[in-house]
């Protein structure tokens, strides 16, 4: 760029007095530096405020990036926060339901360990109930004793929970 506008510089020692003609080339060449240095100040100046305005684009995205970062984290921290409190919840709804299902498995056993009692009682006392029955029966002419009333009530009970638990058995699930 340079070389084709400054004129070619002659080796030869400097002569004394300088002629109309290289006068006006000096002149010219010094006139074509400046322009050039002018041109590659205004060029440094428009590179330094691009410069300046990226940097504060970058130093703006920074501050942005920044923002939604600790955004994220908040918005994160606050769903990690709930979640952990929905899955404690539940842990305890869980171990409350095991503990139920605990006490139903226990009750069952002890209804069908009480039921297996009753039924051996009822039907140890059964004869001499029914002994005891037909002479009341008899004494009392055609009246129904409090002793047939308990043994039909114990049957019925009997009957009615033996039902219940094979209902429970169908549906829990036996662990």
């Amino acid at each position: 760029m340079m070389c084709d506008i400054m004129p070619t510089i002659s080796e030869d020692p400097p002569e004394i007095q300088f002629g109309q003609n290289e006068e006006t080339n000096f002149e010219q060449l010094m006139v074509n530096m400046l322009d050039e240095r002018d041109k590659l100040m205004e060029t440094l100046r428009e590179t330094q405020d691009s410069l300046a305005l990226t940097r504060s684009k970058l130093n703006d995205s920074q501050k942005e990036k920044d923002r939604l970062m600790a955004h994220l984290e908040s918005v994160l921290a606050q769903d990690f926060a709930s979640m952990l409190k929905e899955l404690h919840q539940a842990r305890e709804q869980l171990l409350e339901k095991d503990e139920e299902i605990i006490e139903l498995k226990a009750e069952r056993c002890n209804t069908r360990l009480l039921l297996e009692h009753l039924e051996c009682l009822v039907a140890r006392h059964e004869r001499s109930l029914r002994m005891t029955v037909v002479k009341r029966q008899a004494a009392v002419a055609g009246g129904v004793s409090s002793e047939v009333e308990v043994l039909k009530a114990l049957k019925s009970l009997f009957e009615h929970h033996k039902a219940l638990d094979e209902k429970v058995k169908l549906h829990l699930p036996s662990h």
